[in-house]
């Protein structure tokens, strides 16, 4: 099995960027940026 080493440095910009980091995080698992201290990034 081979292993993965980053996405690459491709960027997106959006109209809705909350809308994008859900979907980052239900396609990819890119976990969205945490809003507390007490959250795991």
């Amino acid at each position: 099995m081979q292993e993965v080493d980053g996405i690459g440095g491709f960027f997106f910009r959006s109209k809705d960027p909350q809308a994008l980091s859900r979907w980052y995080e239900e396609h990819l698992g890119v976990k969205q940026v945490p809003t507390s201290y007490g959250e795991e990034p």
